[in-house]
């Protein structure tokens, strides 16, 4: 039960950094800087989740998102 807490507090970190990148990236020069930072949180956090997290993580979110919605 602490993986899955762990595993979600590292989500959580995440789509807060991604957040915030994504306010950082309306000041031009910052915004290739802040999409790298973004993909760079996320790799490393899939990378530290267990097995079938990470597994998870593929099935859940390995999509493109606009192609979900449609």
């Amino acid at each position: 039960q602490e993986e899955t807490q762990q595993a979600g507090q590292t989500g959580w970190l995440i789509l807060i950094a991604s957040v915030s990148a994504v306010f950082l990236s309306d000041y031009g020069s910052l915004r290739i800087g802040g999409l790298i930072f973004a993909v760079l949180l996320f790799l490393t956090g899939t990378a530290t989740l267990p097995q079938p997290e990470r597994d998870k993580t593929k099935i859940l979110g390995g999509q493109d998102p606009e192609k979900t919605m449609i």
